[in-house]
């Protein structure tokens, strides 16, 4: 071999040498993955390849994508979860190969057939994707993708999950459990797994709406979401020490978590106090369908309606606190009253709720206006009480008198206050000027008297505005005989109720009989909060007393107080210094 021969040998083989290397954490046209073999990802975190899930079964495999540097085996992606494929000595290994003319990813058994296929769907008109270029790669989130020459994404698995979520993937629907309807809150800081949080993102866009969330930037990829066979819902992170899986949230959380525990039409009561078990009962108009089953606690077929099912012109009863039930219609830009406007015209909607999700910083831009409406059955509904995710829901009553809502609908927010004489209602009160008002009976005057003297100096030093008296017997069905199911606070003088009286949602305070209040001391407290006036506190309606039953009615605040704001860290970022200065 002459010199020149040798030299250009040897330039061949530098050329080889320094020629890069094709790259395992993709699948080309022409190159197909068999058993044995697997694709990694650029960083080493996910491999995909065939298993068997079995040891008594090794022949059955399946194509899937799981941890590359855990030394436990766990799978968080299956292609052919229902048909696996068969890999015997005698016969063809299965195959995974990526066809050139439909862009597509292709699983072929032993002999031949194709058991699953990613399906793209083509565009009419538009040509097949060359092989130069195309590409299915596993990227270092877990994601298989297969990607055109151009780089567009044709396909993913994020889309089509398992029963693993990884950071970065969209949830849309898992009928396990259901949380409250969304009511503005984008971002939340739920657990801390190891060293690195995990952020929980609400998207919505008017293309969709997702739930997904994140770690932190260079926070390995060992912490998953995943729904187990037996339905729960767990945020696991993996725990090196112990070579093993550790939960660090599940969900349902209790009894009313789970999705539909009291049937159509029935609710589960979450309030029960003293570590009773939640129980489930009827909407208002219902009664169970089968009593025997209730009676077994078997709740699965709901309630029935009691009578005739509600007419056009019946009124709506509040149900404070409220996670509302699943099916409903959402309608966009709204504000409250055209939302009761929209179910009141539709003699088909049984319910509606509203939230302006600008009052809980869930909104910037676009519409802002949660308004949902339900026609049919109420399903899985829970009274949750005063909690961050609750609603009012406005449920169609048969026989109710419809009345007009209030016309105000400005955000106010309840300040704190201790006063002497008593805990005031949502933490604030404030009163405008007013005087007292209206025709005594004679049935009722030596109860009332008393009254019309309080009146007479709240107009010598309030005089312009309205203080109304209301009957006892009208706050007894607006509070269905003080239901527990209406209450909506307690302190140390007293409860509080929320109820409909002329038309207006209001708050009622029924002071206890135990408090040794007096006209005297009632009349006393009344007179100082009167002095009381801030635009920002909370205005008092009118008042009762009747017999030995001493009643304030305030305006109904949906906010709560601002405490509920300033010391939940949810929520807190909602007021910064210039809108806590301008209020």
């Amino acid at each position: 071999m002459d010199c020149s021969a040798i030299a250009c040998a040897a330039a061949l083989l530098l050329l080889l040498l320094l020629r890069p290397c094709e790259s395992d954490d993709r699948i080309v046209p022409g190159k197909p993955l068999s058993p044995g073999a697997t694709v990694v990802s650029e960083d080493g975190s996910f491999a995909l390849g065939f298993f068997a899930p079995s040891t008594s079964t090794p022949a059955k495999l399946y194509l899937g994508i799981w941890y590359n540097d855990i030394p436990e085996l766990t799978v968080v992606w299956v292609a052919n979860r229902d048909a696996p494929v068969t890999n015997t000595t005698t016969s063809p290994a299965p195959t995974l190969s990526l066809a050139a003319g439909t862009s597509d990813l292709v699983l072929s058994d032993a002999d031949g057939r194709a058991v699953w296929t990613t399906n793209i769907t083509a565009v009419p008109g538009t040509p097949a994707a060359p092989p130069t270029g195309l590409a299915a790669v596993l990227l270092n989130s877990g994601d298989l993708v297969i990607r055109s020459p151009n780089g567009t994404t044709l396909w993913q698995s994020f889309e089509h999950p398992a029963d693993t979520l990884l950071p970065g993937m969209k949830i849309r629907v898992r009928p396990v459990m259901r949380s409250a309807p969304w009511t503005g809150y984008m971002v939340a800081s739920q657990y801390q797994a190891n060293t690195s949080l995990v952020y929980v993102v609400f998207v919505g866009t008017e293309e969709e709406m997702y739930l997904t969330y994140s770690l932190p930037d260079g926070a390995p990829p060992r912490t998953r979401y995943v729904l187990t066979y037996s339905g729960e819902y767990q945020l696991q992170s993996w725990n090196r020490s112990r070579a093993a899986w550790s939960v660090l949230g599940e969900w349902p959380a209790g009894l009313c978590g789970r999705y539909g525990r009291c049937g159509a039409n029935g609710y589960c009561d979450g309030t029960a106090g003293g570590g009773a078990a939640p129980a489930c009962r009827c909407l208002d108009g219902f009664e169970p369908a089968s009593a025997e089953e209730w009676s077994r606690g078997s709740f699965s077929k709901g309630c029935r309606r009691k009578d005739e099912a509600p007419r056009c012109g019946d009124g709506f009863l509040a149900m404070p606190g409220t996670k509302s039930p699943d099916g409903f219609r959402r309608v966009g830009n709204r504000n409250l009253e055209e939302c009761a406007a929209e179910c009141r015209r539709n003699c088909s909607c049984v319910a509606y709720a509203y939230a302006d999700l600008r009052m809980s910083g869930g909104a910037s831009a676009g519409d802002a206006t949660r308004c949902l409406v339900w026609a049919g059955e109420l399903t899985d509904t829970v009274k949750m009480g005063d909690v961050t995710g609750s609603d009012t829901l406005y449920l169609r009553i048969a026989g109710l008198r419809a009345g007009e809502r209030a016309k105000t609908n400005a955000l106010k927010i309840a300040l704190p206050a201790v006063l002497a004489s008593c805990l005031l209602l949502l933490a604030g009160i404030s009163l405008a000027r007013f005087k007292f008002k209206g025709k005594i009976g004679n049935g009722k005057r030596r109860k009332k008297q008393n009254l019309g003297a309080m009146g007479s100096e709240f107009g010598e030093t309030n005089p312009g505005q309205e203080f109304a008296l209301f009957r006892f017997d009208d706050i007894v069905a607006a509070t269905r005989n003080f239901s527990e199911a209406y209450k909506i606070g307690q302190g140390g003088f007293g409860k509080v109720y929320m109820g409909m009286l002329g038309g207006q949602e209001v708050a009622i305070k029924r002071l206890s009989k135990n408090s040794e209040q007096g006209n005297e001391e009632f009349r006393n407290e009344v007179i100082l909060i009167a002095k009381l006036q801030h635009r920002n506190l909370v205005r008092l309606l009118g008042c009762s007393v009747e017999g030995d039953e001493k009643i304030l009615i305030y305006e109904y605040l949906p906010n709560k107080s601002l405490d509920a704001i300033l010391f939940d860290n949810s929520r807190k970022m909602m007021l910064d210094w210039p809108a806590r200065f301008n209020r």
